[in-house]
């Protein structure tokens, strides 16, 4: 049994007593729902792959399918095949913006500061007109730092919401940091809104 009509069923017929308030009711439903929630997980983990694959296609023709051409993606990330119809997503790649007062803090609390950094940031910060291959050498060399010393990265398991079922996942992103005088367009808009 899937996840969403285990707890349905388990669900089935709860009522708030008298006695109880609306949040009490709502804790007692939530921690009836999170306990049915484990036991789907239990039973899940005491069963065969095969098992499974069974009980999914039961609830949901072609998932098997679905999941098989997915995993396929991910496992051959790198290599884009039309033949296979593989989507290419390279699970590596994913970058984020920082503003240069948390990349400033971030390079400090791990060692990485420098008077040569401290020097880019200053060229990057003060109002004085530089020339671009100036502003290009302090970014570079403030971007290879933070890049060699910040990957960020978050694994775990979450619940799939169509199947009910626990999935693992694995991100992981490098951080780019923002300054005004290199920051044109839509960039600027994003320094902008981080600032507010």
């Amino acid at each position: 049994m899937l996840c969403d009509d285990y707890i349905e069923k388990e669900l089935e017929g709860f009522k708030k007593s008298k006695d109880e308030t609306d949040i009490q009711a709502s804790r007692r439903r939530h921690n009836l729902e999170q306990e049915a929630r484990n036991e789907v997980d239990s039973q899940l983990e005491r069963m065969s792959d095969e098992e499974i694959e069974k009980l999914l296609e039961s609830k949901h023709k072609g998932i098997i399918a679905i999941i098989k051409k997915k995993a396929k993606s991910v496992i051959d990330s790198y290599r884009l095949s039309k033949d296979e119809k593989l989507d290419g997503i390279d699970v590596a790649d994913g970058g984020a913006y920082i503003t240069d007062e948390m990349c400033e803090a971030l390079l400090r609390m791990v060692g990485s500061w420098s008077s040569d950094i401290e020097q880019a940031f200053k060229i990057l910060r003060d109002g004085n007109i530089h020339t671009v291959r100036a502003k290009l050498n302090a970014y570079n060399k403030i971007v290879t730092t933070v890049i060699g010393t910040q990957k960020y990265t978050a694994f775990g398991r979450r619940r799939d919401p169509k199947t009910g079922i626990m999935i693992t996942y694995y991100d992981k992103y490098a951080l780019f940091p923002i300054f005004e005088s290199i920051a044109y367009g839509r960039t600027a808009n994003i320094f902008h809104a981080m600032k507010k």
